[in-house]
């Protein structure tokens, strides 16, 4: 739906195809912010092939349920509203 002034309004609900891996959507770039959608059915990264970045990261979960886990911490299981902030220089919150 779009709106006068350019502004376009969507519901991050909107549902995407199940698919086998996670999807992405890239919802805002702006000065360095980068906003994801992220959706994932139960996938999981392989053991052995980390994700690995090179930037801060933000989670917040609005629905289901996931499981975190940061390399040299616990795993962590998030509900609705949960949300952790990584920095490169370590887990806050």
């Amino acid at each position: 739906m779009h709106l006068g002034g350019g502004r376009l309004v969507t519901n991050l609900f909107d549902a995407f195809l199940l698919a086998q891996t996670a999807r992405f959507s890239l919802k805002c770039f702006r000065g360095g912010l980068q906003i994801e959608r992220m959706v994932s059915t139960g996938q999981s990264m392989p053991a052995d092939q980390p994700h690995r970045q090179a930037h801060d990261e933000w989670v917040l979960l609005l629905a289901g349920s996931a499981g975190l886990r940061i390399e040299g911490e616990e795993k962590r299981d998030l509900r609705p509203g949960d949300h952790v902030l990584y920095l490169l220089t370590g887990l806050i919150g």
